[in-house]
């Protein structure tokens, strides 16, 4: 068997097996500072991060020491020795009692040793921090404001600047921030005044001294301006002034490099004087490229020579703004120029520049206007052109009906205005009917209803109704011809449940019950041309009063009569007569208008009886008889006698008719009563039975 040479095998790795040979060589697992821990560790047990110091290895303790002495790769972490922290909110360096703090080597960020602050929000607030006049316990001794001087002089300050006026005093302890121990405000209504403020330009006496502004020595924030001697606006460098006002004369630049000439300075216009006569030229592209204040070599600060090649050739020429482009301009001159422009004309007089028709050739017409620009207008200017001349004042002819139409009379005359009793048109064939003339509009009426179709005018406007076998009419209000029943006039009433029969409401939201929703010819779905549906919204219902449904009222009558029997003697009738507030209960055109009636028997007759009546609700009711005769009342007494009583209890006595007869022997009496709603449930076996209910509504419910 070979061997290797003994320092050959110091080289080879520990764990190098030597198989050749028959035999396998253990590994060597290092614990240089036999602390019980190899570098090398066999398997999952933790290794040595330190193997030359014994102190530190996978079981030793943490410490404070800046070393990883329990190889966690974490330095100080955890460690046995370490201190305890407090919270510091407010960086006093003083911290509050909590039930865990924070454990750590070195004082964390926002937190201290200490665990004695009574504040933790308040960083003057502390052991041993100086007790001062405000209210709370700065030194943490559970005591508030000791040892502060009670006699000290405290002044009102109402600005807030810290200083208060003499005028409010007082002595003690403060710690209201609206008093302070500074004194010497004049003005405490401004935080900017008080004697340490500085002088500003505010119109206010800020420091106190009895001055403000520019009258006192110590003002900060003046601005600085130059005198203007020759009023350009532009202020010279040799004299200034600082103040909040600019004095008058100056102004706030010193641009000017001739202060005894308003024409120059720096916005100065140079234009080249070719020929050297002090008039610059008027040509385009001769002036000088930029405004400046001093003149160049060659040019004058005006463009008024028209001929810049002759000496002394200015004839500039006076020329008048003409806005409206008729010839003529304001009374103003604008420019002298060489030439005219547009826009520009050497004419004046112009009293309307915005109006081309309005100048002083221009002719005078009835408008109300001074085309002429003479001063006068219409009928007073006698330039006024003639009738027969665009604009000119229209004829007046006689005009009895006044539709718009005159006849020739000989006293027909000229003139601008409106004559009253007079038309400008003449032609009227009919001075009497204010619907015919010559401009009348014929409109055929076939269906014979009185109102003319829109669509079939007779071809020419006339007086007289168009000859033919057709019938004309001078409306054009039936939108449909055909059908006698239907015209512009046709009134609708809103029908929700399409059963024919609409009902009179406030359709509009006025307020006010409508008799009619809309006119003319909207036939066709949700409009009826009758009403008195009580149910709008059941299409199966068509009875006027409802009686069948349950949001009716109930209205019981009893008649007791005295026995006056006359020769005429004859069945009366009694009832209720229903409408809209306001409304007539005797026109059964009223508003929601409906009657129940019912025979007393024979009038004054020695009878007793009673009728009842089931209404709608909410409208106001009135006791009714008819075809009673007076003459079979012999004693005058106005009997019978009825009384009307409500589901709700409400009554009233009638024995006196004071309302007239009208010509069918109807009478309404003068008072009258609401009907209420008097539906529930009316079976005394159910759980929500309704004593007062008269008309069971179908809402009982019974426990199971």
């Amino acid at each position: 068997m070979m061997r290797l040479p003994s320092n050959l095998m110091w080289f080879l790795p520990l764990s190098f097996t030597i198989a050749a040979c028959g035999f396998e060589q253990t590994p060597e697992f290092v614990d240089e500072d036999q602390d019980g821990f190899y570098r090398n560790p066999p398997g999952d047990q933790p290794a040595d991060c330190d193997d030359l110091d014994p102190t530190i290895n996978p079981a030793a303790e943490e410490l404070c020491d800046g070393l990883d002495n329990n190889c966690n790769n974490r330095v100080d972490d955890k460690a046995e020795d370490a201190l305890e922290w407090y919270p510091d909110a407010d960086g006093d360096g003083h911290g509050i009692r909590v039930e865990e703090p924070k454990l750590a080597c070195s004082r964390p960020e926002g937190y201290s040793g200490s665990r004695t602050d009574c504040n933790d929000n308040d960083m003057n607030i502390f052991p041993g921090a100086p007790e001062t006049c405000d209210g709370l316990d700065n030194d943490c001794d559970r005591e508030i404001d000791e040892g502060i001087n009670q006699d000290a002089i405290w002044y009102f300050d109402a600005d807030g600047d810290g200083f208060g006026s003499a005028v409010q005093a007082g002595t003690g302890c403060s710690t209201d921030p609206t008093w302070t121990q500074r004194t010497g405000d004049c003005n405490d209504a401004f935080e900017s005044v008080n004697p340490r403020a500085p002088e500003v330009c505010d119109g206010l006496d800020n420091d106190c001294d009895g001055l403000a502004d520019d009258f006192d020595s110590d003002l900060v924030d003046g601005n600085t301006s130059w005198w203007d001697g020759d009023g350009d606006g532009y202020g010279t460098v040799f004299f200034t002034v600082t103040s909040c006002k600019i004095p008058q004369g100056f102004v706030p630049n010193d641009l000017d490099c001739n202060d005894e000439d308003d024409a120059i300075n720096p916005e100065t216009n140079w234009w080249l004087d070719h020929d050297l006569d002090g008039y610059g030229s008027n040509e385009a592209g001769n002036e000088w490229p930029t405004e400046q204040c001093w003149q160049p070599i060659g040019y004058i600060n005006n463009n008024e020579d028209c001929n810049d090649n002759e000496v002394g050739s200015s004839g500039l020429i006076a020329w008048y703004p003409d806005a409206d482009g008729d010839g003529y301009g304001a009374n103003t001159v604008v420019a002298y120029t060489c030439g005219g422009e547009d826009g520009w004309s050497q004419e004046s007089g112009d009293c309307n520049d915005r109006n081309a028709a309005i100048h002083p050739d221009a002719p005078e017409i009835c408008d109300n206007i001074d085309n002429d620009c003479n001063g006068s207008k219409d009928n007073f200017d006698p330039n006024l052109v003639s009738s027969d001349q665009p604009g000119g004042p229209p004829t007046w002819y006689t005009d009895a009906d006044g539709d718009g139409w005159g006849v020739s009379d000989g006293t027909e005359y000229e003139n601008c205005n409106t004559q009253n009793g007079r038309a400008p048109l003449e032609g009227d064939c009919d001075e009497t009917d204010p619907g015919l003339n010559d401009g009348t509009t014929w409109y055929l009426d076939a269906d014979g209803d009185g109102y003319g179709d829109p669509n079939t005018t007779y071809a020419t406007l006339q007086c007289e109704s168009p000859d033919t076998v057709d019938v004309y009419v001078t409306n054009a209000n039936d939108c449909d011809d055909s059908d006698i029943d239907l015209n512009d006039y046709t009134g609708w009433y809103y029908d929700a449940d399409n059963d024919g029969i609409g009902v009179a409401s406030d359709f509009d939201g006025d307020g006010v019950h409508d008799d009619v929703n809309t006119f003319g010819c909207i036939e066709g779905s949700n409009a009826s041309a009758d009403y008195g549906d009580c149910d709008d919204f059941d299409a199966t219902n068509t009875d006027d009063t409802c009686t069948t449904e349950v949001n009716e009222g109930l209205v019981e009558i009893e008649w007791d009569a005295d026995g006056d029997v006359g020769a005429n003697s004859k069945t009366t009738r009694i009832g209720v007569a229903c409408v809209e507030f306001g409304e007539d209960p005797s026109d059964t055109n009223s508003a929601g208008f409906a009657i129940y009636l019912d025979d007393l028997g024979t009038a004054d007759a020695n009878s007793t009886g009673t009728s009842e009546f089931e209404v709608p609700t909410g409208l106001h009711c009135y006791l009714t008889m008819n075809d009673r005769n007076r003459a079979a009342d012999p004693s005058n007494d106005g009997s019978p006698t009825l009384t009307v009583t409500t589901c709700d209890g409400q009554s009233t006595g009638v024995s006196a008719w004071t309302s007239p007869l009208d010509e069918n022997g109807f009478q309404v009496d003068t008072n009258s009563f609401i009907v209420p709603d008097c539906s529930g449930c009316t079976d005394s076996a159910a759980d929500n039975y309704s004593a007062n209910a008269m008309i069971d509504d179908g809402s009982c419910t019974y426990a199971p």
